[in-house]
């Protein structure tokens, strides 16, 4: 009996909300070009998984604690609180926790890796639901609004992909940012994915450079 991927989803993706009807079809099945050869960014490893990754240069490897310092002096106090909550969860998730901070544009990158576990396009309808209903208990200031850019999903030979962007703002400190999850399972692996920028960008790129 397959088991489902969302409950994990649910927690990984908990800071984010949505608000939507017909949920199925607000996932769109994702393109797949071909693989960039250009050499982009700097190669890392999730070395506990044996899976190897790319990302943009400037982003390094911290671990929980380190991350916690920076971000003490640079968030105020409910974003603070907010993603110390997120990462507690991660961290206490079956499987292993990488953080990766790129400092010169503030952006996260995290990745969880979890049993694995078949991602189906039903999965990926729940999950949607299940951010809407933890809205409250997540996102506590009213001041914060929380619009989807997008969600797709594909299924291929090799590997089972679900992506998702949204857009936070905040109506009284007149910021915003964006939160990207990918969910991937490949080669009798799954890994979560989350980044979290100022811009929206096409991290698309750097997964396809991913070997699991």
């Amino acid at each position: 009996m397959k088991k489902s991927i969302v409950p994990f989803l649910a927690i990984f993706m908990a800071v984010s909300a949505l608000s939507c009807k017909d949920l199925e079809k607000d996932i769109d099945d994702i393109t797949n070009p071909a693989p960039t050869s250009e050499n982009i960014g700097s190669t890392h490893y999730l070395n506990e998984d044996g899976i190897k990754i790319v990302l943009p240069d400037g982003f390094k490897k911290l671990s929980a604690y380190e991350y916690e310092q920076i971000l003490k002096k640079i968030a105020p106090k409910k974003q603070l609180d907010a993603e110390l909550k997120r990462l507690k969860e991660q961290r206490t998730m079956d499987g292993n926790f990488y953080l990766f901070f790129d400092e010169a544009s503030g952006s996260t990158y995290t990745a969880n890796t979890i049993p694995y576990t078949p991602i189906s396009r039903k999965d990926a309808t729940n999950l949607l639901s299940l951010i809407r209903k933890n809205q409250e208990e997540f996102l506590e200031d009213k001041n914060t609004n929380v619009i989807k850019v997008t969600a797709k999903y594909s299924a291929g030979v090799s590997a089972e992909v679900f992506k998702a962007i949204f857009k936070v703002d905040n109506t009284k400190t007149k910021t915003s940012y964006h939160q990207t999850g990918y969910f991937i399972s490949s080669n009798d692996k799954t890994v979560m994915i989350n980044l979290t920028t100022r811009d929206l960008v096409d991290f698309d790129p750097y997964i396809q450079k991913m070997v699991f």
